[in-house]
């Protein structure tokens, strides 16, 4: 018969509250509650905190304590030997009858143990070579993910591949990831569900990822919204890890970009480029996860058709090339009123490029970056503070600025 936790409510300060173990139907037979969690035992566990359930879920199951005087740490980091010892002693509560956590000998760090543990059940593939630091969001996650086989986290939630903002399938670690999101352990921030990757983890957060493997009573059911091309919708600021794979192909304002923003991305822009010479040839010689295109500058004045035309073969080159990359089109900046009157960087030709532009991502199935509207000023021009040394279409050091940080919160 299928047992959740009974966290017994009264008006006493003190109160004692006993976790009961998940039958064998719920496959967790051998997961038995050792301590007894009371209400008192840490002065930062209130009764109404999101992770309280959770840190006594964990502390019954001697896989948590706390960090000593009284409390339980909810928002220190988790060490990576912390993050392997809660792995080990999952994975150890779990078979049950298979190896146990031994004490460390004479002269051996208190966590070594559970690293040698960790190694014999396939939980680690090598020593860590810094036990000390934090580990990451993605580090503890890997390592829980392992403690557990396949069919004690059946799916219960339609994650699709690549649905998750910050972990896409190429990455080596996304399968145990989407392992997790798929089981209801793991719901991520936000209404898409983001993950953070390379963030630290802090106790209460490791604390509830471990109780859900543990009891899947307590595993979480949810939906997440389904991305169709080409349109973005901002998101909070993505990190420099976020940007490792990625490229950017295009004109001077790529150059731009790269001189006078901090944005770390791999650059291919040239002055004068446009759709037909370009550096795309060159960029194809290595493997991106991302890519950005910024052409239509140069090719004004030419025909839309003719100028459209030839950006879709770039992009079937680089999905011809790199097929499990995003491609980003970002649309042309802004003019000022200034420039409008000079004739022919317009306000007019400008937006009937972009609109021709997300046209091209609905065929091609491509992200539009629609840094004109979020570049415009009130006025329906662009800043005078974000004009570059031409007016428009290039910024100054402020404008490519901004545009960076519109780049990092529209991503996918």
């Amino acid at each position: 018969m299928k047992r959740i936790f009974a966290f017994i409510l009264a008006a006493m300060t003190v109160m004692a509250v006993s976790l009961p173990a998940l039958a064998a139907g719920e496959g967790f037979v051998n997961m038995r509650c050792t301590e007894r969690y009371s209400n008192a035992l840490f002065s930062d566990v209130p009764r109404d905190a999101w992770f309280r359930d959770s840190v006594a879920a964990v502390y019954e199951l001697g896989l948590m304590r706390g960090t000593g005087e009284g409390v339980f740490g909810p928002e220190k980091t988790v060490s990576i030997a912390e993050a392997v010892t809660l792995a080990a002693r999952l994975h150890s509560l779990y078979h049950g009858s298979g190896l146990a956590l031994r004490r460390p000998g004479e002269g051996e760090e208190w966590f070594y143990p559970a690293i040698e543990y960790a190694m014999n059940s396939g939980i680690l593939d090598g020593v860590p070579p810094d036990c000390s630091v934090a580990a990451t969001r993605r580090e503890l996650t890997v390592v829980l993910g392992r403690a557990l086989p396949k069919e004690a986290l059946p799916q219960i939630n339609d994650v699709p591949d690549n649905v998750l903002p910050d972990v896409k399938q190429r990455q080596p670690y996304a399968e145990d990831i989407y392992r997790l999101y798929r089981a209801g352990v793991l719901t991520g921030n936000g209404d898409r569900g983001l993950f953070a990757p390379e963030q630290p983890i802090d106790r209460a957060s490791a604390a509830a990822i471990a109780a859900r493997m543990a009891y899947r009573s307590l595993r979480q059911k949810f939906t997440l919204p389904q991305r169709t091309w080409p349109d973005l919708k901002p998101l909070p600021a993505a990190d420099a890890s976020f940007f490792a794979d990625t490229a950017m192909l295009g004109n001077s304002l790529v150059e731009g970009l790269q001189y006078y923003s901090d944005l770390k991305v791999a650059y291919f822009g040239k002055t004068g480029a446009n759709v037909f010479e370009n550096r795309l040839e060159e960029m194809l010689n290595y493997s991106f996860g991302k890519v950005y295109l910024e052409f239509g500058v140069n090719e004004l004045g030419y025909s839309i058709d003719a100028v459209i035309k030839q950006y879709g073969e770039i992009v079937d080159r680089i999905q011809e090339r790199l097929p499990d990359a995003d491609i980003y089109i970002m649309t042309l900046t802004p003019v000022t009123e200034k420039k409008d009157a000079e004739g022919l960087f317009t306000r007019d030709s400008t937006e009937n490029f972009n609109a021709a532009l997300y046209r091209l991502c609905q065929e091609k199935h491509c992200w539009y970056l629609d840094c004109y509207s979020l570049l415009l000023g009130e006025d329906g021009w662009l800043p005078s503070e974000y004009a570059g040394w031409d007016g428009s279409p290039h910024l100054s050091e402020k404008g490519y600025m901004v545009w960076a940080d519109i780049i990092r919160s529209y991503y996918t």
